[in-house]
């Protein structure tokens, strides 16, 4: 005879309210063009390849997204960019140079030579200084990708287009989608990114206050 387990002397100790907050809220993003929001910045530390370059990881969803009690975002972007403590080249090139100006363009900040020396400690300093600001971004994707349309999960393009699968394209589970791929070779991209930042509004970023100097007494007191 089965002897089936006992569920007894349950002793929980997290309530309803906890379960509701560990969940994190934010739509799905989807490739075109939208407004989000930086939901939060770290600092990665020197470039291996130049340590006079700084790497920065930012976190970009809808506003107001939340992270679960883990500290972890769900249904987020995640955008690299790097910043110079000296010169402006990297690797000899500029290319590097011009995409952190397209990302000022997006803070509505024009970062040439001369600016520099001022906007990029005025941003990077503290990291937490561009938390909360809005970038106006074209998200998509570089290669082929898992999609969930109408119940079901597919195999796009890079272009949003219908890829053209040895079987059909249309499967139940992720998990099913992602082995069709293996077997027909694609190189799947697991993640949306961010292709291109929009020209956006300045942002302005307040100055710390700089403290009153001490008034020295004097002998007319």
């Amino acid at each position: 005879m089965t002897e089936f387990p006992k569920f007894e002397g349950f002793a929980i100790t997290v309530t309803a309210e906890e379960v509701e907050a560990s969940k994190t809220y934010g739509p799905r993003l989807t490739p075109g063009e939208h407004e989000l929001e930086i939901l939060a910045v770290s600092y990665k530390g020197p470039v291996a390849a130049d340590n006079t370059w700084l790497r920065y990881s930012l976190i970009v969803g809808t506003p107001d997204t939340k992270a679960g009690l883990d500290g972890k975002f769900k249904g987020v972007a995640y955008h690299n960019v790097m910043v110079p403590t000296q010169d402006i080249r990297y690797k000899d090139n500029l290319n590097v140079f011009r995409m952190l100006q397209e990302f000022f363009d997006g803070l509505g900040e024009l970062l040439d030579p001369t600016s520099v020396p001022t906007l990029i400690p005025q941003y990077f300093s503290d990291p937490k200084t561009l938390t909360g600001v809005k970038l106006k971004v074209l998200l998509g994707y570089k290669k082929p990708y898992v999609d969930f349309v109408d119940g079901k999960y597919v195999i796009k393009n890079k272009n949003g287009s219908l890829f053209n699968t040895s079987q059909a394209n249309s499967f139940s589970a992720r998990e099913s989608a992602e082995g069709q791929a293996f077997t027909d070779a694609i190189e799947l991209q697991k993640f949306i990114e961010i292709l291109r930042i929009q020209p956006g509004v300045k942002v302005i970023v307040e100055a710390k206050p700089k403290s009153k100097p001490k008034l020295k007494a004097s002998a007319d007191w």
